[in-house]
C-alpha cells in the first residue's frame, strides 16, 4: 500500500469526523494531530531511549557519516530532524522563533556543542538536511534525548513528536530499566505506533552473554506487547563506525550492524510500512470517535432535562466526581507509603549486602599468597556466592510485595473508573439507579500478604529490585571493575595489603552508585504508578466537568432551541456511530 492510497482512505473520514466534531462543538485536539501526520511528506523514523543508550552513534552508523556528536550532555541534547536535499544545509530553530540556516559542515554540531553552551540553551530544534541514498522517497530520520533526561522541557518536546512519527527504533542498553520499559508501554504503545525497531546497543559490553542478554530484552518487551517480538537487533553501533573507519571486516561482522540495516532498507522499500501506519490511523480515528461519542451523549443529557431535574443531577455527578478524585488521592498516597517502606527495607539490605561484600573481599587480599589472576578470581567467587544466595533466597519475595501492590492500584483504579462510568451512566439516563459501591477501601496490602513479603527482606539488597524489574545483571561488573586494575600493578604481598582498603574504597563507591541508580529506578516506577493514576482519573473527570459547563452554558444561552440542539446533536451521534464505531 502506498501514503497516497492512505490519504485517499482516511483523509474524508478525518475530514468527516472533523465536521461532526465542529457542529457539536466539541473540543478533541487530537484531530488536529493526525490531520498533520496524514498530511505530512515525510515518513518519520524516531530513535527513542534513555540517555547514553547510543542512538546518535546507531545514526551515525546509518548513514557511514560521523555528524551527530556522542557523548552529549543531557543539557546540549536537542531534537535533530535528519531528511534529504541535494543541496545540503543545516537550520538551527530557536526558541523565540528565530531560525537560522548555515552550510553544510559534517563537525558543525560538534563545535556547536563545544563552543557555544549558552547558545544551544535558546536552541528548540535543528534539522540537517543532505544528500543521502538512505534518505530519499521521504523519508527522515529524528535524533532525540534520552527519555531519562531531567529536562522536563525536553522530554515532553519528545513525547509531543510521537503521536506524529510513522516508525520507531527504541534503542536500549541492557540491563533494561523499569523506566524504558514504562516509557514504550505509554509512549510507543499508547501512541498506537506499529512500526517498531527494538535495538539493543553495545553488545560489545557482554560478547560472551549475547543470548542470554538478547533473550532476556525480548522477554521483557513481549510482557508489555503481550506479543513475540520479532524485530530485535543487538548491535554494536561504535564497533561498526570503528570497523568501517579501519577497514576491519571482522569488526564490522562482530558488531551485527549489517542485519539491521539490511532489514531497515527492505522495511523502507517495501509496503510494510504503511501497511502498518493504515493501522495506526485506523486506531486513532475509532479512540476519537469513541471519546466524542462518550461527551456527545453527556451533552444530549444535559440539553433534554428540565431545569430542575439538570440541577440535581449535575450536581450529584460533579459530587461524585470529587468524591472519585479524593479516591484516587488516596490510593495515590496508599501505592507511594507501601513503595517507600520497601525502599527503607531495600537501603537496609544494601549495606547488610555490602557488609558482606567486604568481608569476603578482605579475606580473599589478605590470606591468598597466590597470583594476582587467583586473587581476583577468589573475590569474583565470594562475592557471586553471596549474591546467588541471596538472590535465591529473596527475589521471589520482593516481587511477590512489588506485584501485590501492582495489583492492588489496579482493583481498586478499575474501581473507581467504574464508578465514575456509572455515575455518567446515571446522569445520562442509561441506568435509573446506582446501588453503592463505595463500601470502605481495603488496605492496600493486607496484613498477611505484608507478613509474607516481609520475610527476609532485611537480609536481601537492592538488587531484589533489578531482578523484581526484569534486570538480568552481572554485579560482578560493578562491584569488582577497579580491583584488577589495582591489583596488577602491586605485584608483592605487602603490596597488596596496602592497596587493600583503596579496594574497599573503591566497592563502597560503586556500591553508593549502584544504590543511587537503583533508586532511582524505584523513584521512576513510583512516579509511573502514581502519574497513571492522576492522569486516569484527573483527566477524566476535568473533561466531564468541562463538558456539562459548556451544557450549562448553552442550557443558558439558548433555552428556545434546547429541543432542536438536542436533535441535532443526536443526528450527530447516530453520524459516529454508523461511520465510525459500528461500520
Amino acid at each position: 500500500m502506498l501514503l497516497e492510497t492512505i490519504r485517499q482512505k482516511y483523509e474524508p473520514k478525518l475530514n468527516m469526523l472533523n465536521q461532526i466534531v465542529d457542529e457539536a462543538k466539541l473540543e478533541l485536539h487530537q484531530i488536529a494531530k493526525l490531520k498533520t501526520q496524514l498530511s505530512k511528506n515525510y515518513f518519520d523514523i524516531a530513535f527513542i531511549g534513555e540517555f547514553t543508550a547510543g542512538k546518535s552513534s546507531i545514526i551515525n552508523a546509518l548513514l557511514n557519516l560521523d555528524i551527530l556528536p556522542t557523548h552529549l550532555e543531557p543539557t546540549t541534547a536537542r531534537i535533530t530532524f535528519i531528511s534529504y536535499s541535494d543541496d545540503p544545509s543545516i537550520v538551527v530553530h530557536y526558541k523565540n522563533g528565530e531560525n537560522k540556516t548555515f552550510s553544510y559542515e559534517i563537525d558543525f554540531l560538534k563545535k556547536l556543542v563545544a563552543s557555544n553552551q549558552d547558545d544551544i540553551k535558546d536552541i528548540r530544534t535543528i534539522e540537517i538536511f543532505l544528500d543521502h541514498n538512505l534518505l530519499k522517497n521521504g523519508i527522515r530520520l529524528i535524533d532525540t534525548p534520552g527519555t531519562n533526561d531531567t529536562d522536563e522541557e525536553r522530554v515532553n518536546i519528545t513525547y509531543g513528536l510521537l503521536p506524529e512519527v510513522d516508525a520507531v527504533c527504541y534503542v536500549t542498553i541492557h540491563p533494561i530499566t523499569e523506566s524504558n520499559l514504562e516509557v514504550f508501554r505509554k509512549h510507543i504503545l499508547g501512541n498506537n505506533i506499529h512500526n517498531v525497531f527494538f535495538i539493543l546497543n553495545k553488545i560489545d559490553l557482554n560478547v560472551s552473554q549475547f543470548d542470554l542478554i538478547v533473550q532476556d530484552t525480548k522477554e521483557n518487551f513481549a510482557k508489555i506487547c503481550n506479543s513475540k517480538i520479532k524485530n530485535l537487533f543487538g548491535i554494536s553501533a561504535l564497533d561498526y563506525l570503528e570497523g568501517k573507519e579501519t577497514e576491519d571486516f571482522e569488526l564490522i561482522k562482530k558488531s551485527n550492524f549489517i542485519p539491521f540495516h539490511e532489514e531497515l532498507i527492505n522495511f523502507l522499500e517495501s509496503g510494510d510500512r504503511y501497511n502498518n501506519l493504515e493501522l495506526q490511523y485506523a486506531n486513532k480515528i475509532k479512540s476519537i470517535a469513541l471519546e466524542a461519542q462518550n461527551l456527545l451523549e453527556i451533552k444530549i443529557a444535559g440539553l433534554s432535562m428540565p431545569d430542575d431535574i439538570f440541577n440535581e443531577k449535575r450536581e450529584s455527578l460533579e459530587s461524585e466526581l470529587k468524591h472519585y478524585s479524593e479516591q484516587a488521592k488516596q490510593l495515590s498516597q496508599d501505592a507511594e507509603t507501601e513503595i517507600n517502606q520497601l525502599t527503607n527495607k531495600l537501603e537496609t539490605s544494601l549495606d547488610h549486602l555490602l557488609e558482606e561484600i567486604l568481608e569476603a573481599v578482605d579475606l580473599s587480599v589478605s590470606n591468598s599468597e597466590g597470583s594476582t589472576e587467583l586473587i581476583i578470581k577468589q573475590i569474583e567467587q565470594g562475592v557471586k556466592h553471596k549474591y546467588d544466595f541471596w538472590r535465591e533466597k529473596n527475589e521471589p519475595v520482593i516481587k511477590s510485595y512489588m506485584e501485590t501492590i501492582t495489583e492492588e492500584v489496579r482493583i481498586r483504579l478499575g474501581k473507581v473508573v467504574n464508578n465514575i462510568n456509572l455515575s455518567i451512566d446515571k446522569y445520562t439516563g442509561r441506568v435509573s439507579a446506582l446501588e453503592s459501591t463505595n463500601s470502605s477501601t481495603p488496605a492496600l496490602l493486607s496484613n498477611d500478604k505484608k507478613a509474607q513479603s516481609a520475610i527476609s527482606i532485611a537480609s536481601a539488597g537492592t538488587y531484589a529490585v533489578l531482578a523484581m524489574l526484569h534486570f538480568s545483571i552481572a554485579p560482578l561488573a560493578i562491584l569488582l571493575a577497579p580491583i584488577g586494575f589495582y591489583l596488577y600493578n602491586k605485584k608483592k604481598t605487602e603490596d597488596r595489603l596496602a592497596v587493600k582498603p583503596k579496594i574497599m574504597q573503591e566497592i563502597q563507591q560503586n556500591n553508593s552508585n549502584f544504590r543511587r541508580e537503583t533508586l532511582r529506578e524505584i523513584y521512576q516506577a513510583k512516579k509511573s504508578l502514581i502519574g497513571e493514576i492522576d492522569s486516569t482519573i484527573t483527566e477524566f473527570s476535568v473533561k466531564i466537568k468541562k463538558q456539562i459547563a459548556v451544557v450549562e452554558k448553552q442550557r443558558n444561552e439558548m433555552k428556545d432551541s434546547l429541543e432542536s440542539q438536542s436533535q441535532s446533536l443526536n443526528n450527530n451521534l447516530q453520524q459516529i456511530k454508523a461511520n465510525f464505531l459500528y461500520e
